[in-house]
């Protein structure tokens, strides 16, 4: 997921564009941050550095905390 929605908008559609085009911006510095973790936990068999995703709440939040468990 790395399109986000760039048509003019207003009100009520104004404001699901923008928490839309966050939410892929999360997920996209989600899945980032998952890639590196698990290639240095394939390339050297150890957790070397934690996922830092700011601003994540909910599930995404347990999904950061799970690949941050060492």
């Amino acid at each position: 997921m790395s399109r986000t929605i760039e048509v003019p908008a207003e009100g009520e559609l104004l404001e699901l564009k923008l928490t839309i085009n966050n939410m892929v911006k999360m997920l996209r510095n989600l899945a980032d941050e998952v890639s590196i973790v698990s290639l240095e936990v394939g390339s050297q068999g150890k957790l070397g550095r934690t996922a830092d995703v700011p601003d994540v709440q909910g599930v995404w939040s347990e999904l950061v905390l799970n690949v941050n468990r060492e």
